[in-house]
Parts: C-alpha cells; sequence; structure tokens
C-alpha cells in the first residue's frame, strides 16, 4: 500500500484534477491505517465532482472502516439523495444497519438494492444478502421463499449448480 501511496501521488501530480487517482489513493490510505490522509483525498475527490454519489459513499465506507456507524449511515443517505439508485449505498446501508442489529432498516435498504438492481445477477446478490438476514432473525419460512427466488435468478444465469445444491 505504501508504494500504491507513492503511484497515485505521481499521478495527480500530472494531473490534480485526476478522480480516480484520489479515490484510490484515499483507500490505500485507509488500507494503511492513515484515516485522516484518507478523508483529504475522499474531499478533494467530492469537491472534483459535486453532485456525484461516488465521492459521498467512499467517505460512508471509511467512516464504516473506522467504526463511526452514524457517520457512515449519514454519508450513506447523502449518496443516496444524490443518486436514489446507487448500489454501492444501498448495500453499504444494509451491512451498517446489520451491524448495528437494526434488521428492520437492513432489510429495508436491501429491499430498495432488490428493487433497483440493473441486472439479474445484482438481484441475485440483493436476495443472497436479505435470505441471510432473514435467517439471522430466525424468520426461517421467509429466508426459504427467498432461497427460491435465489434459484429462479440463479436459473435465469444458467447457474445449475446453486438450484441442485439447493434442493
Amino acid at each position: 500500500f505504501d508504494q500504491a501511496v507513492l503511484e497515485y501521488n505521481k499521478a495527480l501530480e500530472l494531473d490534480p484534477n485526476f478522480g480516480y487517482a484520489l479515490n484510490e489513493l484515499a483507500y490505500a490510505y485507509s488500507d494503511i491505517g492513515n484515516y485522516e490522509k484518507a478523508m483529504e483525498c475522499f474531499e478533494k475527490y467530492a469537491a472534483l465532482l459535486p453532485g456525484d454519489a461516488n465521492p459521498i459513499d467512499s467517505m460512508a465506507e471509511l467512516y464504516f472502516r473506522m467504526g463511526k456507524l452514524d457517520e457512515a449511515i449519514a454519508r450513506y443517505k447523502e449518496a443516496l439523495k444524490l443518486k436514489p439508485d446507487f448500489l454501492a449505498s444501498n448495500i453499504g446501508l444494509t451491512y451498517v444497519y446489520a451491524l448495528k442489529e437494526d434488521y428492520e432498516q437492513a432489510l429495508k435498504f436491501i429491499d430498495q438494492l432488490i428493487a433497483i438492481a440493473p441486472s439479474v445477477a445484482a438481484k441475485g446478490m440483493g436476495t443472497y444478502f436479505k435470505n441471510f438476514i432473514l435467517c439471522w432473525m430466525g424468520k426461517r419460512k421467509q429466508a426459504l421463499s427467498e432461497i427460491k427466488t435465489l434459484i429462479g435468478l440463479a436459473n435465469m444465469l444458467g447457474y445449475k449448480e446453486v438450484s441442485m445444491g439447493m434442493n
């Protein structure tokens, strides 16, 4: 990660407005535990692209990594205000609410993800997470229904192994 920091900084010397490099530099800083520098990069990234959900979502993920769950929730929701169909923020909110053991809110955001998913694969991923949460909550009958939905989605994509393993 230290080498990545050096390389992304070189890229930013060539083009200080290279948003992708700022985003990746921030993640590299985060990976080495320098959250302050990571947040500085995300803030610069957000300033470069006002109205873009990704930098805000990235800040939310950093707060999540830092264990600042309420700040993460606020940023994920801010990202969704900018782009209501931003899947990463729905996934992030699902994780954070599940971690906080607020499973009803986690289900709300996973249902949003399933509703807006742009592909069968994304719907399947959402359905898988929903099933996990339902099992965790002890809602076995509802989880079984979701498994059947997941098998149907897998079959649509041609993943016969999934349905064979679940019958």
